[in-house]
């Protein structure tokens, strides 16, 4: 009975002690879930409270100007271009996207050797949030986006952007001069070798009768003035021959007669049977030999009029013909043509006697060389091309018609003011491009430009030579720019810049080339910078 009663007492004291156990257990567990809730809102809430620029430059302030970073800021990490951003960890910048740096090699890069004496105390134009453009104020204060604003200085004004020689390293920004070059205006077109044309013939019938004979009887044969091509019988002109000795024997008749009309009038008649025999083509020789031997010719015989190749036969013998039938083409082959088309955007470069280089795939290596003797009045509005003559010699009758020919303008300009086409920037209708005005300091500078030759523009206006234009990250140093002024247009603030001032119509880019090819876009002078 004792046993079993300590056993019936243990027995209800564990039942009883593991429910209270339990509950312990859970409270425990709460708590701890609860505990790591806190810690986590915590952590989120540091994290985003140091990954706020603003916030983070004010707790930790940049160090002096002049100074090396302390050993606290040595571990941190900042933008070259944005050193308001700065964080813990390495990795990219959130607004133009470099690699951050350490900023103690910042520091040190831009400490000088010696100590500087103080500095004058910079003037604060406005403050502004780069996050938010258009975005200005007098006084510090937040942003409409919670964000602290940043001072932009006296010096930074208009646009302009400092950066010390780690940043400019960072930015990979390379100069060049503004000088004078010799621009050389060279266009490639293709064109098409064809005959002269003034230097034509038709040969027609200038009196009806029969083919007899074709002394040229197929085309390409090489003809000179006055060969006899075929002969045409024509009763008309045999009629016509023996009126002729007519009136030869009437005048020899009327010599001795007392009559002066009757005189006059035998004159006349022969005179007028003469003239119509040259009409129809029978020359002197021909005319003389009919008066010497009193024997009308029985056929006709026509002649080349030019020397030259024969380009068409229209006639075969025995064909009846009458007077303007067409009977042979003759042209000469030297000189040439050749005949090429070139974009309405380079018709300036191409005017009047502008030298010219034709090469052909039949002799590979030779060159022949003529002058633009005409340029087509008329555009072809299917293809926006204007054709563009040159007279070219032919020696040995080596270029034939129709052949395809690859021509070379050689334009020349003489030696212009020329800024690199990658330190343009084309901004729409606007031109301008970043002025190095005193070391590592950048000014943006409207300009004007013209033709365009081997990577150089023609500098009309906006720049003075010897000025040093940013020819590589010009873009970065725009953004930033854009950035640090806080305008909505892009380019607003680079209107204070010296250039020229320019009207709603008139536009300082150049216009692009038709050729996709040659062609040129708007904005080729931005590619790779």
């Amino acid at each position: 009975m004792i046993v079993g009663e300590e056993r019936e007492e243990r027995i209800p004291g564990e039942k009883n002690g593991a429910p209270g156990e339990g509950k312990g257990r859970d409270v425990s567990r709460k708590a701890a879930w609860g505990i790591a809730l806190l810690l986590a809102l915590l952590w989120a809430g540091t994290m985003a409270f140091y990954n706020v620029p603003a916030f983070h430059q004010w707790l930790h302030p940049h160090p002096a100007e002049g100074t090396v970073g302390t050993a606290e800021e040595s571990g941190k990490y900042t933008c070259p271009m944005h050193p308001f951003i700065v964080t813990d960890r390495p990795g990219a910048c959130p607004i133009c996207g470099m690699t951050l740096v350490l900023q103690s090699s910042m520091a040190a890069a831009a400490a000088p050797d010696n100590a500087a004496p103080a500095k004058k105390e910079r003037k604060i134009l406005y403050w502004t949030d780069p996050m938010i453009p258009g975005d200005r104020s007098d006084k510090p204060g937040k942003s409409p986006m919670g964000m602290e604003r940043t001072p932009v200085y006296e010096d930074e004004a208009i646009g302009m952007v400092a950066m010390n020689p780690t940043q400019r390293l960072m930015a990979n920004v390379a100069t060049e001069m503004v000088a004078r070059r010799n621009f050389v205006l060279d266009t490639t077109a293709v064109g098409k070798i064809s005959w002269d044309e003034r230097r034509m013939a038709k040969v027609s019938a200038r009196i009806g009768g029969r083919v007899e004979r074709l002394h040229v009887d197929f085309t390409g044969t090489g003809v000179t003035r006055g060969q006899p091509l075929l002969e045409i019988y024509s009763p008309e002109l045999i009629a016509t021959q023996r009126e002729y000795l007519l009136a030869i024997e009437g005048m020899e008749r009327m010599k001795g007669s007392p009559y002066e009309d009757a005189r006059s009038m035998s004159a006349g008649l022969l005179d007028a049977s003469r003239r119509r025999l040259a009409l129809w083509g029978v020359t002197g020789a021909q005319i003389e030999g009919l008066e010497r031997t009193k024997e009308p010719a029985t056929v006709f015989t026509v002649s080349a009029p030019a020397s030259g190749i024969v380009t068409e036969r229209l006639v075969a013998a025995g064909q009846y013909v009458m007077e303007g039938t067409p009977l042979y083409s003759i042209a000469e082959i030297d000189p040439v043509w050749v005949q090429a088309e070139i974009y309405e955007a380079e018709i300036h470069k191409v005017p009047v006697g502008t030298p010219a280089v034709v090469t052909t795939e039949a002799y590979p290596g030779r060159e022949f060389k003529g002058l633009v003797a005409f340029v087509d009045p008329f555009l072809n509005p299917e293809t926006r091309t204007v054709k563009v003559r040159i007279n070219l010699p032919n020696p040995g009758s080596l270029l034939k018609p129709d052949m395809f020919a690859n021509v070379l303008f050689k334009g020349r300009k003489g030696k212009e003011l020329a800024v690199p086409d990658s330190a343009v920037l084309i901004t729409g209708e606007r031109a301008m491009a970043w002025v190095e005005v005193k070391p590592n300091t950048f000014e943006p500078r409207m300009v004007k430009v013209g033709h365009k030759s081997n990577g150089y523009y023609e500098l009309l206006s906006g720049l003075k030579e010897g000025e040093t234009v940013v020819t590589s990250a010009g873009f970065l140093i725009d953004s930033e720019s854009q950035l640090k002024s806080g305008q909505s247009d892009p380019h607003a603030g680079h209107g204070g810049a010296e250039g020229p001032k320019q009207t709603p119509k008139e536009s300082s880019a150049p216009a692009p080339s038709s050729r996709g090819a040659a062609g040129e876009d708007g904005h080729a002078g931005h590619g790779g910078k």
